[in-house]
C-alpha cells in the first residue's frame, strides 16, 4: 500500500514532451519534469485479463570506473587511457535515475552492457547502485560486461569463457539463462546472446518454458542484449524513432543473430525453431545494443500464414541528460 502511494506521488510530477522522438504507434514517451528521467511506454495486450503487470527496462548503462586495485592490471590501464565514454563514474546519475523508476515496477530488467568493462571499480559501482539496491533485478549480459579491453585495438588476453565465469560469480543470477514468474501472468526470460549467438542449451530451456507457459496460461517476454535479424528484406534499412548513435540499422542482413548474410550456428537454428513455434506464447523481445529506439518484428512464414514476435530495441540509459532512460512495459 505504501509503495502504491509513493508511486502515485512520484508520477504526479507530470509529463514533459520529448520532441526529439519520431511519432510512432509503438511507444509513448515523455520526460518527468522534476526528476528528469526519459520514459518510454509500450503496452502488450494478452487477453488473459487480471491485474496489469509493469516491467521496467533499462539498457546500455555502461558504468565506467577505476579503483586503486585496477592500477595493477595493464589491460585495464590501457582501457582507461583509451576509453573516454562515461569516464570516472559519469553514468552514476543515470543509474540512480533508472533505479528510481524501476523501484515502482513489478520487475526491473537491465538488458545488457551494464558494465562498460570488467574492472574492480566498475563492479563496485554496479553492486552499490544496482545489485544492493534491488537484489531482485534481472540482468541480461552484453559483451561489454565481460570485457577488459575497450576501444584499445587490442584483444583481451584471457578467453571469453574465463571472463564469463568471473562475471557469473558476480551476477545476481545465472548469466546465460534465467526465468522468473511475475504475478502468475508473465514469465520473464533473460537470455545470453552477447557473442552474437545464443548460448548453447538455451533453446531447450526456452522450449520447456514455453510448454509450461501454455499449460499455466501465461505469456513469455524475452530480454537479451542484442536484437535479432527479422527475416524481412525491407528491414535492411530501418530508421530509428530516436537516433542516439549511428542512425539507421540493418535488421535483415546486418551482423545480428539470424542474419541472412551468414549461416546460422547450430544453437541459433534450434532457437529460431523454438521461437517460430512459440508466437502464441512469446509476446515480445526486449533488447538494447544499438542505443537508439526501434520497433521491428521477427517474422515467420508458416503453413498457417505469417506469424510475428514484436522486437523492442530500447534507448540507452545515458541519454537525455544522464537522468536515466527507462522503458515501462505494461502487460494487460
Amino acid at each position: 500500500m505504501f509503495k502504491k502511494l509513493r508511486k502515485k506521488i512520484f508520477y504526479s510530477q507530470g509529463k514533459m514532451p520529448l520532441n526529439q522522438i519520431t511519432p510512432n504507434p509503438y511507444y509513448t514517451h515523455y520526460m518527468l519534469p522534476k526528476t528528469g528521467q526519459a520514459i518510454f511506454e509500450t503496452t502488450i495486450n494478452t487477453g488473459l485479463g487480471g491485474e496489469t503487470v509493469e516491467i521496467a527496462v533499462a539498457n546500455d548503462i555502461h558504468i565506467n570506473y577505476f579503483t586503486k586495485e585496477d592500477e595493477s592490471n595493464e589491460e585495464l590501464m590501457l582501457t582507461k587511457k583509451c576509453r573516454a565514454y562515461n569516464a570516472d563514474g559519469a553514468a552514476v546519475p543515470s543509474v540512480i535515475g533508472a533505479m528510481d523508476v524501476g523501484q515502482f515496477a513489478d520487475q526491473m530488467v537491465l538488458a545488457g552492457d551494464i558494465l562498460d568493462f570488467m574492472s574492480a571499480g566498475t563492479m563496485e559501482h554496479t553492486k552499490k547502485y544496482i545489485f544492493d539496491r534491488n537484489p531482485e533485478v534481472l540482468c541480461a549480459v552484453g559483451s561489454h560486461d565481460f570485457s577488459r579491453q575497450v576501444q584499445t585495438g587490442v584483444r583481451d588476453k584471457t578467453s571469453s569463457e574465463y571472463r564469463m565465469g568471473l562475471l557469473n560469480e558476480f551476477w545476481p543470477h545465472d548469466i546465460h539463462y534465467t526465468a522468473k514468474d511475475i504475478k502468475n501472468k508473465v514469465i520473464c526470460v533473460v537470455l545470453d546472446n552477447s557473442l552474437g549467438t545464443y548460448y548453447k542449451g538455451n533453446s531447450e530451456k526456452l522450449k520447456k518454458e514455453v510448454e509450461r507457459a501454455r499449460k499455466e496460461n501465461k505469456i513469455i517476454l524475452l530480454f537479451q542484449h542484442e536484437p535479432v535479424s527479422t527475416g524481412v528484406p525491407t528491414d535492411e534499412v530501418v530508421n530509428p524513432y530516436y537516433d542516439a548513435y549511428n542512425g539507421k540499422r540493418n535488421f535483415y542482413s546486418g551482423p545480428l543473430v539470424f542474419s541472412k548474410a551468414r549461416e546460422m550456428k547450430e544453437e541459433d537454428k534450434l532457437m529460431y525453431e523454438v521461437l517460430k513455434e512459440s508466437t502464441d506464447v512469446i509476446k515480445g523481445i526486449f533488447c538494447g545494443h544499438f542505443h537508439s529506439l526501434f520497433y521491428t518484428e521477427l517474422t515467420f512464414e508458416t503453413e498457417e500464414g505469417k506469424k510475428v514476435i514484436p522486437q523492442y530495441t530500447c534507448v540507452g540509459n545515458t541519454y537525455f541528460g544522464y537522468r536515466g532512460v527507462v522503458t515501462r512495459v505494461f502487460v494487460k
